[in-house]
């Protein structure tokens, strides 16, 4: 588990670079590779000062194997499995407190389907116009970085106010 000050300051430097992943993922349907590499170096310095080593090491040694794993199912289901959100998880998922992995799934869902309601609603209203927006102006795909991007906001702000006893989002 991150120390508190080390978690703070993971959070302070999620939260934006999550909310450009949002942006950017909506407006372009990609995810940059130096927003991956910005996440990245984020965990990188928090992780290894507020992680027992070893703690530090599994996490980023489950980050390797997603990140493998991942461009496997790209290979085989690329039009489903986008490279870059391969690698955005991969680099989000050392964040992650074990114990709080219900609260992560639920916030999840929920930003997922809402999102994915709302961005129909409005590329219907756009209809066949084009809006500048990748998401709106095709049908077939849904930008995971608005999904992962809005969650791990969620999520971390959640861990935090956990953490300092202040209740506002319940996450155990």
């Amino acid at each position: 588990m991150l120390e508190t000050p080390a978690l703070i300051a993971a959070t302070a430097g999620l939260i934006p670079l999550m909310l450009i992943a949002a942006y950017i993922d909506f407006k372009t349907l990609k995810v940059r590779n130096w927003l991956v590499l910005a996440v990245f170096a984020l965990f990188l310095v928090t992780g290894l000062w507020g992680l027992p080593l070893d703690s530090f090491l599994w996490r980023l040694g489950l980050g390797v194997a997603f990140l493998v794993l991942g461009f496997f199912a790209n290979m085989f289901f690329g039009h489903h499995v986008g490279a870059g959100d391969v690698k955005l998880i991969a680099v989000l998922l050392p964040f992650f407190e074990p114990e709080s992995f219900g609260f992560f799934v639920t916030v999840y869902l929920i930003i997922t389907v809402g999102w994915i309601v709302l961005q129909r609603r409005l590329a219907r209203r756009a209809g066949a116009h084009e809006t500048g927006w990748a998401a709106l102006d095709q049908g077939l795909h849904y930008p995971f970085g608005v999904f992962m991007g809005l969650t791990m906001c969620i999520y971390m702000l959640g861990i935090v106010s956990q953490r300092l006893g202040w209740g506002i989002l319940p996450i155990f």
